[in-house]
C-alpha cells in the first residue's frame, strides 16, 4: 500500500460574500422578491381588498366608483412603497420605527446639579440634616 504524502498544513476557507442580501422567494418579469417583500405586497392586496369591499356604498353615488378605486389603491401603493423603497440603506418601516421612537423622546432636558442642592426643590432641609446627624451620633458606640 500506497502512503499518502504528508499534507501542507495550508487550509482553505470559503468567505461568505451574499451575508446582507435576503433570499429570493420569488422572480417574476426581472423582478427577484424576497419574503419580506412578498408578504408586504400580499397584505397590501388584502388590505385593497378589504377596502374595496368596506366602501361599496359609494358605489351607488355617480363619482362613487373613481372614489372606491382611489381608496382602494391607497393600501396597495404603500405596501409597495413599504416593499421596495429604500432610504439611505433603510427600508421605510425602519424609518418608521426611528421617527416614532424620536417623537416618543423628551425633548427638553432639565439640569440639575449633584453637588448643590436647594432645600426648598424637595431636597432635605437642615433641621432633618441636624436630626439625622444627632441620630447617628446616639447611635454609634462611645
Amino acid at each position: 500500500m500506497a502512503s499518502l504524502p504528508p499534507s501542507t498544513g495550508r487550509r482553505t476557507h470559503l468567505v461568505p460574500t451574499h451575508i446582507r442580501t435576503p433570499e429570493t422567494l420569488i422572480t417574476l418579469a426581472g423582478v427577484s422578491l424576497s419574503v419580506r417583500q412578498f408578504l408586504l405586497i400580499l397584505v397590501g392586496i388584502a388590505l385593497s381588498y378589504r377596502v374595496w369591499l368596506l366602501f361599496n356604498v359609494l358605489s351607488l353615488l355617480p363619482a362613487g366608483q373613481v372614489l372606491r378605486w382611489i381608496l382602494t389603491v391607497i393600501p396597495c401603493c404603500a405596501a409597495l412603497a413599504f416593499a421596495f423603497v429604500t432610504l439611505a440603506a433603510r427600508t421605510l418601516d425602519a424609518w418608521c420605527v426611528v421617527m416614532l421612537r424620536y417623537v416618543l423622546r423628551p425633548h427638553r432636558f432639565v439640569w440639575r446639579s449633584v453637588r448643590f442642592f436647594d432645600p426648598g426643590l424637595g431636597g432635605i432641609s437642615k433641621e432633618e440634616e441636624e436630626s439625622d446627624d444627632e441620630t447617628l451620633r446616639d447611635a454609634t458606640p462611645a
